[in-house]
């Protein structure tokens, strides 16, 4: 854990990465919270010129100086697996909050955001917020259902676009059978 000044200490913004950081959330990955705080720290003193793809990648993550950052995309990905918890975070444990951290796409800046008091959410403010979709995708059992039933549906939707194969037409014969039929006795057929 790397050690932060004083003035860091009692700014609000940072106790909230540090409250953040400790909740159940982050608590399996030391890396993230490691991001996390690198990225706040140096947003908080103004140093956001200093979040490069290839610095983070230095300091956090013990990159060699000389790592190529088209060939390894090790922070992009952290980076959005962080940007991820933070919204698992402030839906779920982090929902009184008074402020929202958020890294925007395509930077690596921390910034703070104020909201108002939001209430709690009955599960139907969550499908209207989220939309069933996402509900629906949150909960473990969904998602084979969904599959099913859209797999039932399409097969359902096939069947009536063709309900079935056409008989075969049988076509008028060809030479040299139909010549034969005129020829040889009923019979021998």
């Amino acid at each position: 854990m790397m050690e932060v000044d004083t003035d860091l200490k009692t700014d609000p913004r940072w106790q909230l990465i540090e409250k953040i950081t400790a909740s159940s959330s982050f608590q399996k990955s030391a890396r993230l919270r490691d991001l996390l705080r690198f990225l706040a720290e140096r947003s908080l003193h103004g140093q956001s010129q200093d979040l490069s793809e290839h610095r983070i990648g230095s300091a956090v993550f013990g990159k060699p100086q000389d790592y190529s950052v088209v060939e390894d995309s090790s922070v992009r990905v952290h980076v959005r697996q962080l940007r991820l918890k933070l919204h698992e975070y402030f839906d779920g444990e982090g929902r009184q909050e008074t402020s929202v951290v958020e890294i925007p796409k395509g930077a690596y800046t921390t910034l703070f955001r104020s909201v108002e008091q939001r209430p709690a959410a009955s599960p139907v403010l969550t499908v209207a917020r989220h939309g069933l979709r996402s509900w629906l995708l949150d909960l473990p059992w969904a998602l084979p259902w969904a599959l099913a039933a859209l797999f039932l549906t399409t097969t359902v939707a096939a069947l009536l676009y063709h309900p079935a194969v056409p008989p075969r037409r049988r076509h008028p014969g060809h030479w040299p059978r139909s010549s034969i039929r005129e020829t040889v006795p009923s019979r021998w057929w």
